[in-house]
Order: C-alpha cells, then sequence, then structure tokens
C-alpha cells in the first residue's frame, strides 16, 4: 500500500451469534483487503459456540470484539455508535468482502467529494458456485429505495455522520431496507457492477421472505408523503397487510398500528382480503415456496 492514504479509514461492523463455522473466514476476507486502512469491529450477540474462542485466537491489532445482547439491529448500532472511522460497512458473519471492495468504496469517495453512499454488487454463493447477483443495479437512483431494498447489508460503505439514523430495534425484517431509506433516500448514491460481496446461502439461512413482505408496509409508513407523491405501491402495502394477518406473529403486532394509520385504507382491504380461506390458502402456498430464500 502507498503511503499516501485513499481517504480516512472504515469501520467493518460484523455482528455476529453462534458464527463459529464461517466468522473466520468472514474476518479474514475483512483483512486481506487490498485497502488497510481501517478497523474491524466485532459485535458478538451472546453466542454459546466457539465464536469468541476462534475470535481471540485471531491476531489483529485492526480487530476490537464488543458485547452486545441479542438482536441484528441492537449490534448494528452498537458499532455505529462505537465506530472511529469516517466511513461505516457492513459485513454479515456469514458472508465475505472481494478483496477490493474497500479499496473501490474509497476510490469512489475521492473522486465525488458529494458522494453520500457507494454500492458495488454482491453475488450468491451456493454449494461454492456463484449464481448470480442479488440484485440489478441497472438505471437504480436513490429515490428507487421506495419501491424497495436496493443492497444486502454487505454492499454500502457510506459516510459516518453524526445525524445517522440508527436501526429499529424492534424490527426483525427489512430493518436494512428501513435504515437505508431513512438516511439515504434521495441522496448521492453511487452504484457500481463490482462485485465487492459474497453472499452464502446454505440450509442455515434464517431469513424468512414472507416475513420480510410483512414488514414491507410498516417500511412504507415512514415515507407516506413521498409515496402519495408516486401514487405507488398500493397492492404491495395490502400484500404486506394480507401477510400480517395470515401470520399473525406476535413480534409484529407493533407494526399494525402504525400501517392502519398511515394506509387506513390499504390496511382494511388487506384484512378483508385475509379472511377468504382461498387467498389464505394461497399465501400459505407461496409462503412455504419461498421460505428461506435468503
Amino acid at each position: 500500500m502507498s503511503k499516501e492514504k485513499l481517504m480516512e479509514k472504515i469501520s467493518v461492523i460484523i455482528p455476529v451469534y453462534n458464527g463459529q463455522k464461517t466468522i473466520e473466514r468472514a474476518v479474514n476476507s475483512v483483512l486481506d483487503q487490498t485497502f488497510q486502512d481501517f478497523e474491524l469491529l466485532i459485535i458478538d450477540n451472546e453466542s454459546t459456540d466457539k465464536t469468541l474462542e476462534i475470535l481471540n485466537n485471531i491476531k489483529s491489532d485492526k480487530i476490537r470484539i464488543l458485547n452486545c445482547e441479542k438482536g441484528r439491529s441492537k449490534a448494528r448500532n452498537l458499532g455505529i455508535n462505537s465506530a472511529k472511522g469516517d466511513f461505516i460497512a457492513f459485513l454479515d458473519a456469514d458472508d465475505m468482502f472481494e478483496k477490493n471492495h474497500l479499496k473501490m468504496s474509497m476510490k469512489a469517495f475521492e473522486l465525488d467529494g458529494t458522494l453520500d453512499l457507494f454500492a458495488d454488487q454482491a453475488v450468491h454463493v451456493k454449494a461454492n458456485k456463484k449464481i448470480g447477483n442479488v440484485t440489478s443495479f441497472e438505471d437504480k437512483k436513490s429515490t428507487d429505495l421506495l419501491k424497495g431494498n436496493l443492497f444486502c447489508i454487505s454492499s454500502p460503505v457510506f459516510k459516518n455522520d453524526k445525524n445517522i439514523i440508527l436501526f429499529n430495534e424492534e424490527l426483525e425484517y427489512n430493518e436494512d431496507w428501513l435504515f437505508w431509506t431513512l438516511n439515504f433516500f434521495n441522496k448521492n448514491i453511487q452504484f457500481s457492477e463490482y462485485v465487492g460481496s459474497l453472499i452464502f446461502i446454505t440450509g442455515e439461512n434464517t431469513m424468512s421472505k414472507i416475513e420480510m413482505y410483512a414488514t414491507m408496509a410498516f417500511v412504507l409508513a415512514n415515507f407516506k408523503k413521498e409515496l402519495h407523491a408516486k401514487n405507488s405501491n398500493f397492492s404491495l402495502i395490502i400484500k404486506s397487510v394480507i401477510w400480517l394477518r395470515i401470520l399473525n406473529n406476535e413480534t409484529l403486532n407493533f407494526t399494525k398500528s402504525i400501517i392502519k394509520q398511515q394506509f387506513p385504507i390499504a390496511y382494511a382491504v388487506g384484512n378483508c382480503l385475509a379472511i377468504f380461506p382461498f387467498v389464505k390458502k394461497e399465501m400459505m402456498h407461496r409462503r412455504e415456496s419461498k421460505k428461506n430464500i435468503y
């Protein structure tokens, strides 16, 4: 690495809970970056396996290990509040960075001082084979965050701003989409086709797409004014309400009053549709076919 730094250092944040099978791979993918001006914050969520033993055997003065009670959002918030870098990047404990991820990000910020967030591509990996990009960046812009989550957690690098709105710690699904939208909607985002991270799909991935669908309306409820201006996403909100009714998941109950307040018509329509047996049967069939895809 040259003596001249591209920019100030980055804080990379990895939350981990019982990650003994993959944490070393994730950590090494950060330590092996071609851009070396970073700190690595590993937030342990009360692991009960050998995660901490493995981490303590990795010798690097770049690593800080912090402890936090369970919860991805709590861990990421602790990481943000503890970060010393001028930029922040996230990585999940079962995924990894490609070696030039941080370097490409810092070059982008160096070339454009007004940039708020840089996002490169992520690729799904299954059975050690790359099976395609996680999402498409074609013609994407920051306002498209109202249509859905534009990138996985490991893709963006963003400025460490004191005004960052933290992750909603009550939300178990779509918490990252809400975080990106609250902080970077209508901001200067650069999308790159460079593949900067690998997302591994295994039988142990626990994220259910259906629970993600059920919380979409809650995310969008934070942007009613912007949605009204675009006159969009009414059908998506209805589908989300249907899933909330069918799932009847107590951990999602806090979202219902907010959705009802912001989208009363869509909320009423979704609840009416959910009482029909054929609607529930079709939605449950879709749930089984799409469960734990990612």
